[in-house]
């Protein structure tokens, strides 16, 4: 059973179990059903986030090829990510007693990239949900070592987005905000119901 809530990592038996469940606890009933609950080592991790550069100048848009009597924006170059807005990020490496920890990112722009310790791990197109990365493919000693470029998003930017995710206008033609990055735990159990 996988949850970034501790507290969810329940079972319900029915008919009710005659023996303990290793690493479970038991945990009154639900009805009819016998409930357990996992015996989890709550995990506390937050990231901490600096700014280190503001957006320069936004790169020039680039048009591709035409769709259906239109032309698609074209994604950035690596070459324009050189003057974007850019924030270091620390997390504390902490025991894996999760099965993972990832980095929930709250942002409004065009696109973003994360890196560890200067290598580029993974890039997200803006659509207004929160972008989730995994930091079980980063060592745990470069954690100290993260960091977020974000390319301003232009008011009209010839792009689709979903109904209610376009940031409000901005007066200077273009948006580039970073909302929150939270450390989140995800813990797992597993359960072994052999007698």
């Amino acid at each position: 059973m996988l949850s970034d809530d501790a507290s969810q990592l329940t079972l319900g038996f029915f008919p009710a179990l005659e023996h303990a469940v290793a690493s479970f606890a038991r945990d009154g009933e639900d009805g009819i059903f016998q409930r357990y609950i996992a015996r989890t080592q709550l995990i506390h991790v937050s990231a901490q986030v600096q700014k280190t550069r503001d957006a320069g100048v936004d790169p020039p848009l680039r048009m591709g090829k035409e769709m259906m009597g239109a032309k698609i924006a074209l994604a950035p170059d690596d070459s324009d990510f050189e003057t974007a807005a850019t924030w270091a990020i620390h997390v504390p490496c902490v025991e894996r007693a999760a099965a993972k920890i990832f980095l929930r990112i709250t942002y409004e722009g065009d696109v973003a990239r994360f890196y560890a310790d200067g290598k580029l791990l993974t890039d997200n197109f803006y659509n207004g949900t929160p972008w989730l990365i995994g930091l079980d493919r980063v060592p745990c000693q470069q954690w100290d070592r993260l960091e977020l470029k974000i390319l301003p998003l232009r008011n009209q930017a010839p792009i689709y987005l979903p109904e209610g995710a376009r940031p409000a206008p901005s007066p200077n033609g273009q948006v580039v905000k970073l909302n929150e990055v939270q450390a989140v735990p995800e813990y797992e159990s597993t359960v072994d119901l052999k007698p």
